[in-house]
């Protein structure tokens, strides 16, 4: 049996907005931990200040894959970008759909086999509400 994690599972703090730990810190971690999947959640690398927002991005995918390569875990699956808050963040400059390319190309690049979309999902205010976005 394989066992996978996000990424999103370690980066960030009790879901804080700053990400403390990189890409390449989180899946040495899941190594240790006796992880051998990731899913690469590009949601977190495309906030502002992160590395899918910067010009290089494409560079760092690569690094990834071979840092996962190294590390010995597969990126098995990846998220993109989602959240409705994610895309108002973005919205009318065309980055959203910009970052979602990015990252359709970002799993490509690390080998990704599936990748998941939430097309429509809106917060009650804390976090995800299926009322809502129903």
């Amino acid at each position: 049996m394989r066992i996978g994690i996000t990424t999103s599972s370690h980066g960030r703090l009790l879901r804080s907005p700053e990400i403390h730990f990189t890409c390449e810190q989180s899946m040495e971690a899941f190594r240790q931990g006796g992880f051998d999947v990731v899913c690469m959640d590009f949601y977190e690398y495309c906030e502002p200040g992160q590395p899918m927002r910067d010009a290089g991005w494409e560079d760092w995918c690569f690094r990834q894959k071979e840092a996962a390569d190294r590390i010995g875990v597969e990126v098995l699956y990846a998220h993109a970008p989602f959240y409705d808050e994610h895309a108002k963040k973005t919205d009318g400059d065309g980055l959203y759909e910009e970052l979602v390319r990015r990252s359709v190309r970002g799993a490509g690049i690390m080998g990704a086999k599936q990748m998941v979309f939430h097309p429509c999902s809106v917060s009650d205010g804390a976090w995800y509400s299926r009322r809502e976005s129903l």
